[in-house]
């Protein structure tokens, strides 16, 4: 019983954490029409943990800048991110991201789910 326990508490982080993590400065920011609002962010180093589904070597994160919602209103928050990040890039800021455990935004691409920029 004590040695599952160990081993419970050893692996548990992972099987409830899946998620990327990030600390450091921006690489790139894709977008365009062949992305269909869709904002993929590069960072400079490999983010840390593990996304099942996220197997794409170019971009880390991903999440929706402009599209519409199923109630035809905008993606406020997407605006906001793309907005935080652009300024990010710009100055070269200390950022960290997070993602999901999703890659919905992007089929092998983990979706962005929160961010902080540092002065």
């Amino acid at each position: 019983m004590k040695t599952f326990l160990a081993l419970l508490l050893i692996f548990l982080p992972t099987i409830c954490l899946a998620e990327f993590t990030f600390t450091g400065k921006l690489s790139q920011i894709h977008t365009g029409p062949q992305y269909q609002g869709r904002i993929f962010v590069k960072v400079q180093g490999a983010p840390l943990g593990e996304v099942s589904c996220s197997t794409n070597t170019n971009y880390s994160f991903a999440f929706d800048g402009i599209n519409k919602d199923a109630n035809d209103s905008t993606n406020e928050e997407g605006k906001i991110y793309l907005s935080l990040l652009l300024s990010a890039l710009a100055a070269q800021q200390t950022v960290t991201l997070k993602s999901s455990d999703d890659c919905t935004t992007y089929h092998n691409v983990a979706d962005l789910r929160n961010l902080s920029v540092m002065p």
